[in-house]
């Protein structure tokens, strides 16, 4: 077998390689700014995963107020002194249960009396969690009776308020209110 010549193949090192491609200032430059992206994006995603978290704790404490406030209408119905309203903000149209109704001598009474059960959902539209108000009636001897009205506005998916649901409850006069005959 004749000797053979040397080869002309020169054989990079990894150390050679990175010295040649560190020398380019072009993928320098471009290695720079690979890392900015990498640390701008690395920033995003976390604001964001805070903001989502944030969200998420939110919108839990919101569903756990409307979860109480269904449960306390759920287990307060069919008092002599208290009645559920439903109010649909689409078409305007209210409900009330049966006890609500012989509670307030009929729904033609809070009119009369002025009270307007709609106007006070539409002025608490914007309120997520239950929120409540106090009305009186006139009754016929001169006396006004005091009620609460707590109430929980129901949005569907996308968040746009469709419905609210109260509980009118009659509050118990105090003594220094007196009574009607007073």
């Amino acid at each position: 077998m004749p000797p053979t010549a040397p080869s002309q193949i020169q054989v990079e090192t990894g150390a050679d390689m990175l010295r040649t491609m560190l020398d380019s200032q072009s993928l320098l430059l471009g290695s720079i700014a690979f890392g900015i992206i990498a640390a701008l994006t690395v920033v995003r995603v976390s604001a964001r995963r805070r903001k989502d978290r944030a969200a998420r704790r939110e919108s839990y404490a919101r569903t756990q107020a409307i979860h109480d406030f269904l449960s306390t209408v759920r287990a307060d119905t069919g008092s002599p002194r208290q009645g559920v309203w439903h109010y649909d903000f689409t078409s305007g149209a209210q409900q009330f249960s049966e006890e609500l109704k012989a509670l307030v001598n009929d729904a033609d009474a809070l009119k009369s009396s002025g009270v307007d059960l709609a106007r006070v959902a539409r002025q608490n539209s914007d309120l997520i969690e239950p929120y409540e108000a106090t009305f009186h009636l006139s009754e016929p001897e001169g006396g006004k009776r005091p009620f609460m009205l707590r109430a929980c506005n129901l949005r569907d998916g996308e968040g746009q308020i469709k419905r609210a649901v109260a509980i009118v409850r009659e509050i118990e006069r105090r003594s220094d209110e007196g009574s009607p005959s007073d």
